[in-house]
């Protein structure tokens, strides 16, 4: 379910509503008690007995009226009565507790996740993602169920609590987000209600008292990836239990599921499926929460009673880096784009993942990008591409080198051992010299016709391979003046070319 939450208030109570009593029934939230016990002829006034930590109290109240317990400056419970039904002899009303801010200022990124602390039923509340304006979160309760809150800052959002298959109790869980941003973490507080009991009954007059009907049977023990042909161990009272993940389809995983050794049988899980899938003869529940068939793999929720224990499955990160240059021919005085890519193509995730990049001696680092590293590094993803430009200072062939990544993963960070991977050796980047040309000339009006002769020479200042051919070369005196007045006298005309690198 998706909730777009736009309230901006913090609800004042978690409810628990259409509670339907007869004469002497009562309603049992925890240790709390609230039952009918007197009615007046007219069936307008109603007596209700509490009991509950602080004791017993007695309340006659109308249709529409209220009573708190124990008091008005020490509230647990807020009880309305409803509606007096006198043709079927019943009341309804409604129990109402408090909210009360159980977490201040979690700070949330996107992938992280809020579990309520011991005491409390086991909900999850993970960041899915975030704008400037809105954060989304995922709500796991243990019973399996989920909802999606789609919350604008400043505003809030709720989770109802299922109480059997009647009734529930709403405002249960309240995530105030506080503020959030495109790329950073979101800031929530966590209220819930004051009397936070899931236990509750009704025990109608002439009953005996019954165990809670909301006796959560499992709880949500594993919630994770699971990839085609792994099998996740889960132990029992001693007992292993394997889930195999055997096939996926969009939308549809085929499981299939071991005691030691001896498959139990296989179950097919579709995505939306209202309640989790019992196990034949196994004390676990399953259900599938998302399907990726491309990567064969999908998300499996496995529910298993109090105590049970999952050993989590240790998968090995495949990190690939490569290292590109351009151009790979260039003139002293222009840049080099040096580009690296880091892939990671295991399906482990890889933490901690640093990039370090080659700069070799005879190049001047002009520009790099801000980050170099990233926290997490998700299986089959690849890192936004890392960019730098640098500037030679000298001609000749260089190598630039090789990149270099350290990083963490599921096998290495119980040893605490970091990993290495190095890019390939860029080479044959080349740079050459920039020629600088010097001509002299002299001529006269004499004898030589038509035709002046001119010699060409080179020089280089360096060791660079650049050479020019040397010889003489003619020039048609018609491009010349001819007149002696505007030229000194002399004896040839000479051309000369000088190399600069």
């Amino acid at each position: 379910m998706v909730h777009l939450v736009k309230s901006a208030t913090v609800p004042e109570y978690a409810s628990i509503t259409g509670v339907s009593l007869g004469l002497k029934d009562k309603v049992v939230l925890g240790p709390f008690e609230v039952q009918f016990i007197d009615v007046d002829m007219y069936w307008s006034r109603l007596s209700f007995h509490v009991n509950g930590p602080d004791g017993p109290k007695l309340y006659v109240v109308g249709q529409g009226e209220s009573f708190v317990y124990p008091a008005a400056d020490n509230q647990y419970l807020n009880i309305t009565l409803t509606w007096i039904r006198s043709d079927t002899k019943t009341a309804l009303i409604e129990i109402q507790s408090p909210l009360q801010k159980l977490l201040s200022g979690q700070k949330l990124n996107v992938g992280d996740t809020i579990n309520l602390p011991e005491g409390f039923p086991q909900i999850s509340i993970k960041l899915t993602s975030t704008s400037d304006t809105q954060a989304t979160f995922l709500v796991t309760l243990p019973y399996g169920e989920t909802q999606t809150l789609v919350i604008t800052e400043g505003s809030g959002g709720s989770v109802r609590y299922k109480l059997g298959d009647v009734y529930s109790y709403s405002n249960y869980v309240y995530i105030h987000l506080l503020n959030t941003t495109s790329d950073g973490p979101a800031t929530v507080d966590i209220y819930v209600p004051k009397v936070a009991s899931t236990d509750f009954k009704i025990v109608r007059e002439g009953e005996e008292e019954t165990a809670p009907t909301t006796t959560v049977e499992t709880v949500l023990v594993y919630n994770d990836l699971l990839y085609v042909n792994e099998k996740l161990p889960i132990t029992v009272d001693n007992v292993t239990y394997y889930v195999k993940l055997v096939s996926t389809i969009p939308d549809v995983a085929k499981v299939e599921v071991f005691k030691d050794d001896k498959s139990l049988g296989s179950i097919i899980l579709r995505v939306n499926d209202d309640e989790p899938k019992n196990v034949p003869n196994a004390p676990i529940k399953l259900s599938v929460q998302s399907v990726e068939p491309e990567y064969k793999r999908a998300i499996i929720r496995v529910y298993g009673p109090a105590g049970a224990h999952v050993i989590p499955i240790l998968r090995p990160a495949n990190l690939l880096v490569k290292i590109d240059a351009s151009p790979k021919e260039m003139l002293l005085g222009d840049e080099l784009v040096v580009v690296i890519n880091v892939e990671n193509l295991g399906r482990g995730d890889a933490y901690d993942v640093s990039v370090a990049a080659p700069i070799p001696n005879d190049f001047e680092l002009i520009s790099m990008t801000k980050t170099w590293s990233l926290k997490t590094f998700p299986a089959f993803t690849n890192m936004p591409a890392l960019i730098y430009v640098l500037k030679p200072t000298k001609v000749g062939e260089f190598e630039i080198g090789k990149a270099v990544v350290t990083f963490y993963d599921d096998t290495s960070i119980e040893t605490n051992e970091e990993k290495t991977i190095y890019s390939p050796v860029l080479t044959g980047i080349k740079v050459y010299g920039i020629p600088k040309i010097e001509v002299n000339g002299m001529a006269y009006n004499g004898t030589w016709g038509n035709y002046v002769t001119a010699t060409l020479a080179t020089q280089s200042a360096s060791s660079s391979p650049l050479k020019l051919p040397m010889g003489t070369r003619t020039m048609n005196s018609s491009r010349m003046p001819r007149s002696s007045s505007a030229c000194p006298a002399a004896s040839m005309a000479q051309l000369r070319l000088m190399l600069e690198p």
